[in-house]
């Protein structure tokens, strides 16, 4: 069929949503259409590092396939509004991602550069959802290559987000450059250089065990004081979560990579064993995150 090349998958979408509502929905009253879109869009049809593994229509696909993901979710919502909502009582949303964006100097065009970085993050997915249409940066950087939204689409848009989740891991530099040296056309798009390292030459943060995460506790804390900004601005903001809590099939990496601050062991039965993290998490939710070692 294409898959989300093709605008058919926003019917199918709707059906598949359909029977998830019907089936599950006593019991779910959280809902979420789709898990970082972003990353489909990009690794599939852009980097092609993730399924269905695209490099070749790089200039158009990634935008073609966010413009069905948003229509998806959209067409998902309007089925749980209309069917299902008022009797099951729940809510349903969307979960996007960004790296925190920090100018690579104070000069203004690298300021604009990482403020671009973050359109292109989040205003890709969340801009249609509550205005209509993409933010203006990015119709002026690309153009007839970014779909249109036609007016049944705009109504299909409206009231479509109960909620928004926002997944954060990790930060970046950024630096303006007409000719990045990054894969793939999405950053070229941006017109962007993302850099890991301070001017000296030190890595942005620690690495991780996944080789594109560095720990940047800095970063985490500038998204933090956005979403303080947010609430006393009026915007019901609930609350957080650690990801994850157990490990996962962590898209192409399968179960190699370990997010869960519960220990999964493949082999033994799926047992569990809560790691450092989850005690400190523990510690922490309770206002006693001072406290170190592992709980007797």
């Amino acid at each position: 069929m294409g898959g989300w090349l093709n605008k058919e998958i926003v019917k199918y979408f709707g059906i598949y949503a359909n029977t998830c509502f019907a089936n599950f929905g006593d019991r779910v009253k959280n809902w979420i259409t789709i898990n970082e879109p972003k990353e489909t869009a990009i690794n599939g049809y852009d980097t092609g590092i993730h399924a269905p593994g695209r490099r070749e229509g790089s200039a158009t696909e990634p935008y073609l396939a966010a413009h069905h993901q948003i229509l998806a979710h959209a067409k998902a919502v309007s089925i749980y509004k209309s069917k299902y909502k008022e009797k099951q009582g729940g809510q349903i949303g969307l979960v996007v991602d960004c790296e925190w964006a920090e100018a690579n100097s104070d000069k203004s065009e690298d300021k604009l550069a990482a403020a671009r970085r973050l359109d292109f993050q989040l205003g890709w997915y969340l801009h249609p959802l509550y205005y209509g249409d993409y933010p203006q940066v990015m119709r002026e950087k690309l153009g007839n290559r970014l779909p249109k939204f036609s007016e049944e689409d705009k109504e299909l848009l409206r009231s479509t987000m109960d909620f928004v989740g926002l997944n954060h891991y990790t930060s970046r530099f950024i630096a303006h450059a007409t000719d990045g040296p990054e894969d793939g056309f999405f950053y070229k798009d941006q017109e962007i250089e993302r850099i890991a390292q301070w001017e000296g030459g030190e890595m942005i943060g620690e690495k991780a065990a996944s080789e594109w995460l560095y720990v940047v506790p800095w970063g985490i804390r500038k998204v933090i004081v956005f979403i303080i900004c947010m609430d006393r601005d009026g915007v019901d903001v609930r609350g957080y979560f650690a990801w994850s809590l157990l490990d996962n099939f962590e898209w192409a990496q399968g179960y190699t990579k370990r997010f869960g601050i519960v220990f999964v062991d493949y082999k033994n039965g799926l047992t569990r064993h809560p790691k450092s993290s989850a005690y400190w998490f523990s510690k922490f939710l309770k206002g006693d995150e001072n406290k170190t070692g592992k709980e007797n």
